[in-house]
Formats: structure tokens, C-alpha cells, sequence
């Protein structure tokens, strides 16, 4: 479900990303009615900024990649991997007890009667580890002696939510930072009265648009009057820079 929470994030990410593109260009085609000329831009100007001082937006308009909802679900992602690893290493005999007692009731002969609670959280945090084991009923089979139906039982218990699996995901996740591209690009021209703003989306329900807004540029989602201006960003290590030197970048 966090994995997912992820994923949800970034699309609403996008959506206010889209939602703040077409925003700003209607107010910069409001300025060019009552102004006859577009906001400036150029790697010392900002669009957002310009438009905010003039009363034109109630705030200013950025990227929002540093929203506190993100922050949460990055604390709530690191919390989850913290209390999974102190799970999976504990030596907690009592803790151990409890998990062993939990699959006893629903699995019936899983452990020797020899076996101790060390050994019996030892073998549950083994196959708890290996995928190959719970996904192949005849080598789990090898592993512990149980019925067919004890066997589908066990297995159930080892996939429940696919913890393992997650853990490893929201690892990858929590550990990706945030692609410096998700700025917002502005360019204008005066002589001509165009101008193109783009935003990078991050959602893979989302990024099919980049493809298809009629731009030039398939790595970012384009608005404006001429689609062809070149808003392109690159990213240098952690920080992002315009490809023209007219482009503004609004971090």
C-alpha cells in the first residue's frame, strides 16, 4: 500500500504540476493583452516572481516536489524499513515467542517439538527471506514436513502483503531523490508575442502526456502559444540548468 502511496504522490505531484502550468499561462496571456508584451525571461528573470509582484497571483507558483505531504511519506517509509530490519535481526526471545505462537495456531506442525523459540524465529525469518521457497510449494516441502494444505497455509503467511518484497521497494524508493528536472521552464519571445512554459511530470500514468502535448520536447509536458521553443532542462548532479539562455527556471 506504501509502495502505491508513492506512486499516488507523484501523480498528484503531476496534477498540480499541469494544474500550475495552465495557470500561469493564462495569466501570461491576461499580461500580454493589457501589457502588449510578455513577462521577461532569461536565466536572471522569474516568471513566477513577476507575475506575484504584480498582483497577478495570489502566491507564487513552484514546483511541488517539497510539499509536506511527500516529507511525511518519506518519514513513514523510513520508519516501516527501520521497524522491518529491527523485526528481521531482533533477538528478542520473548517477541520471538509471540510471532511463533501467531503461525502455530494457523499452521499445525510447522516446528519440531525439539526446536527452541531461537531456532523456530531463526526458520520463520529464513523462509520470511527466501522468495524461491515461498512461491514453489515442492521446495518448501523439502524444507518443513507439512500437509498440502498446511504447506498453502504457510505460504499465505510468508506473502502476506509481500513484505519482503515492499520493504525492498520502498528502499529504492525512499532512497531515489528528487530528479532536478522538476523545475518550471518559461521561455518567451517578444518580437514574435509567443512563449512556452514546461514542467517535468514523474507519474508513469502521467508521463505518456509529455509525448503527446505537440511540443518538441518529449521529456517535459509543454503549454503555450509555440510548443517549439526550446524549454529543454539538464541535469548536472543535484542541480538543473536551461539548455537556452533565454529559458527561465522556476525552482
Amino acid at each position: 500500500m506504501l509502495v502505491f502511496g508513492y506512486e499516488a504522490v507523484k501523480f498528484a505531484r503531476d496534477q498540480v504540476r499541469i494544474t500550475n502550468g495552465k495557470t500561469l499561462s493564462r495569466v501570461i496571456q491576461y499580461y500580454q493583452l493589457t501589457e502588449h508584451r510578455l513577462p521577461p525571461s532569461g536565466s536572471r528573470e522569474n516568471v513566477s516572481q513577476f507575475l506575484f509582484d504584480r498582483k497577478l497571483t495570489d502566491k507564487m507558483v513552484r514546483d511541488p516536489v517539497f510539499t509536506s505531504a511527500t516529507v511525511i511519506l518519506d518519514e513513514y517509509a523510513f520508519a516501516l524499513i527501520k521497524m522491518y530490519d529491527k523485526l528481521m535481526n531482533s533477538d528478542d526471545i520473548e517477541e520471538a515467542e509471540k510471532l511463533v505462537g501467531v503461525v502455530k495456531e494457523r499452521v499445525e506442525g510447522i516446528f519440531e517439538d525439539t526446536e527452541d523459540a531461537n531456532e523456530q524465529i531463526s526458520k520463520l525469518k529464513a523462509l520470511a527471506r527466501d522468495n524461491d521457497i515461498q512461491k514453489n510449494v515442492s521446495t518448501l516441502k523439502e524444507v518443513v514436513n507439512l500437509s498440502d494444505k498446511d504447506l498453502k497455509e504457510l505460504q499465505r503467511i510468508l506473502k502476506d502483503s509481500d513484505l519482503k518484497t515492499n520493504i525492498e521497494k520502498l528502499r529504492d524508493l525512499s532512497a531515489q531523490p528528487i530528479p532536478p528536472e522538476c523545475v518550471i521552464a518559461y521561455q518567451a519571445d517578444n518580437r514574435k508575442n509567443q512563449y512556452e512554459i514546461s514542467v517535468k511530470l514523474e507519474s508513469r500514468f502521467l508521463i505518456h502526456r509529455m509525448r503527446e502535448d505537440g511540443g518538441n520536447d518529449d521529456e517535459r509536458f509543454e503549454i503555450g502559444n509555440n510548443l517549439k521553443l526550446d524549454t529543454k532542462v539538464k541535469s548536472y548532479g543535484s542541480s538543473a540548468r536551461a539548455v537556452h539562455r533565454k529559458t527561465t527556471l522556476v525552482k
